[in-house]
């Protein structure tokens, strides 16, 4: 009896150090995947986590190096200039197949949310795509489940990161502004959006202040876009002057101007008469005010 369990703990001894040098392998591996991913270049990405030996890792890590090579792949062929669509076609293949693996309400983890936010990157980001269409819907699950996530900080961070990401493509041209190519969010998740970022930190630090600038502008391109009832319209000068609270630091302060100028030499106030009645009417002065504002700020 003695000499069974002998041989079988000499057994545990001789695998246990090959066992911890292959994760700490995969550790060492993954980190620095994982820093050339931050760092855009996807396709060193790709060959590091190509060299992982998946055999030996839990379910949920083969997951996540399953979903990054598929990531990667798509990624970085968009950065060549081939016409070639053979790795796009295989990246987006597998990225499917990641979700629909894991596709009931129960088994939605986080592979399930990159891999539908990779996708809305992949119809949305590349040059040649800019597919809004295809984009949003998976967006749109992505930040469901962020949405349901109890990690705030890293829920509120990401949820902030796709809304933004979905408002403006990465390569947008010099005419480009939000809804200009039909692309618009709802405005139950903006609103939402607004909720967290004013609950950062109380809404006190400058990221939140700009943050909370944007969603304001967003809301008031998306009304003036979708149009909506009286009471929704009424409420596109007030979005704008929220937007132009931070000043000329924030990068869309212009076309707030613009825009919320425009709005007023188009539309103007909105106001409900005490009859019940709405009545709208061209604001020219506060239009000229903001056209003056862009000339001289």
């Amino acid at each position: 009896m003695k000499t069974i369990i002998s041989i079988s703990l000499l057994a545990f001894l001789y695998f246990l150090p090959t066992t911890t040098a292959q994760q700490a392998d995969y550790a060492k591996l993954k980190a620095d995947a994982e820093q050339f991913y931050a760092a855009g270049s996807y396709a060193r990405a790709n060959e590091t986590y190509s060299r992982v030996d998946q055999t030996k890792l839990p379910p949920a890590e083969m997951r996540w190096v399953d979903f990054r090579l598929a990531d990667t792949l798509w990624r970085a062929q968009a950065g060549t200039q081939t016409s070639d669509t053979t790795k796009f076609e295989q990246a987006q293949k597998q990225l499917e197949e990641l979700i629909r693996t894991n596709d009931k309400d129960d088994d939605r983890d986080l592979v399930w949310a990159e891999a539908h936010e990779s996708l809305g990157d992949f119809f949305w980001t590349r040059t040649d795509q800019m597919n809004w269409g295809g984009a949003w819907p998976r967006y749109q699950l992505a930040l469901d489940w962020w949405a349901g996530q109890r990690e705030i900080d890293q829920a509120r961070d990401r949820y902030l990161k796709i809304v933004f990401k979905a408002a403006e493509p990465p390569r947008a041209n010099d005419y480009y502004f939000y809804t200009y190519y039909g692309n618009y969010i709802p405005l139950d998740i903006l609103e939402n959006a607004l909720k967290i970022s004013d609950a950062q930190q109380n809404g006190q630090s400058a990221a939140a202040q700009n943050n909370i600038a944007h969603l304001h502008f967003l809301i008031a391109m998306t009304m003036r876009y979708t149009g909506g009832d009286w009471e929704m319209r009424q409420r596109v000068p007030e979005e704008f002057e929220f937007a132009l609270k931070t000043g000329k630091q924030s990068a869309w302060y212009d076309d707030a101007l613009f825009h919320y100028a425009e709005w007023m030499n188009s539309t103007g106030s909105i106001r409900q008469l005490d009859g019940g009645e709405w009545h709208q009417e061209a604001d020219y002065v506060k239009a000229l005010e903001l056209f003056r504002r862009i000339t001289t700020e």
